[in-house]
Parts: structure tokens; C-alpha cells; sequence
């Protein structure tokens, strides 16, 4: 594992509150392990999370696997989103096995977040860190 990355600290993305979803970012958050590479949103149960190698994808999407599974980003994929085509914003499901609450879900948090996501994955592909955002609903 690097080190510089074990210990590195997280620089802090805000955003701001939209309708009634709450967004906090955990200031005290630190990079345990490169596990966390990729891990965009924690939203209720879930992780919405981009593979660095999808950067080779002609789309991009985002990966949403259940929280608490040591195995999630290793087949424990619930869903793929698509989040653009052809650079511009169409959020679509590619395939899920969530039921529709949490997919309608999800879709909403993508859309609020979208600028906010690209720029995370942007980072993700360039190998920098970003900040993991904790969103609940109130």
C-alpha cells in the first residue's frame, strides 16, 4: 500500500444543500487504504462509486454497490448508471436489481450532484484522491 496516500488527508467538497437531501462531507475522514479510490457518494446504503478503468468507457457511469460488503467494487454491483452521452447529461440505467424507491433515489442524488460527480471522477481518472460525500435524506 502507499504510504503517502495511507496518510494523506482528504481535501474538503462542499456542497450545498438541495430540496430536502442533506449532504455532509466528514472533515476528519482519512484514506485508510486504496480501497477508497473511486468511491464517489455514501447514500443511505449504498456507494456510488467509478472503476479507474473505466476510464477507457465510451460513457460515463457510476457503479452503485450496497454498503457494509467487504467485497463491494468486486461483484457485488447492484446497478450501473449511465450519467452522460457523448459529454452531455443523460442519466439512464444501464441494468439494475434495485427496486424502484431506491432507483428513483439514486437517479435524483446523480442529477443534484452531477457537476459535483464529474469533477470527482475527472480526479479519479487522474489519480488524485477526492472526497467520499455522505449524503442521507432527512
Amino acid at each position: 500500500m502507499n504510504t503517502f496516500l495511507a496518510s494523506m488527508e482528504i481535501k474538503h467538497y462542499f456542497c450545498k444543500q438541495k430540496d430536502n437531501i442533506a449532504i455532509n462531507v466528514d472533515k476528519n475522514y482519512k484514506h485508510k487504504n486504496t480501497d477508497d479510490m473511486g468511491k464517489l457518494i455514501y447514500f443511505l446504503c449504498f456507494i456510488l462509486s467509478v472503476f479507474p478503468a473505466d476510464v477507457n468507457e465510451n460513457r460515463r457511469h457510476i457503479h452503485v454497490t450496497r454498503k457494509g460488503n467487504k467485497k463491494s467494487h468486486r461483484g457485488d454491483t447492484v446497478a450501473k448508471i449511465w450519467i452522460e452521452e457523448n459529454g452531455k447529461k443523460k442519466i439512464e440505467v444501464c441494468w439494475s436489481e434495485l427496486n424502484a424507491k431506491d432507483e428513483s433515489a439514486i437517479i435524483d442524488v446523480i442529477d443534484k450532484n452531477w457537476d459535483a460527480i464529474n469533477d470527482m471522477i475527472n480526479k479519479v481518472f487522474a489519480g488524485e484522491s477526492v472526497d467520499i460525500i455522505k449524503i442521507r435524506k432527512k
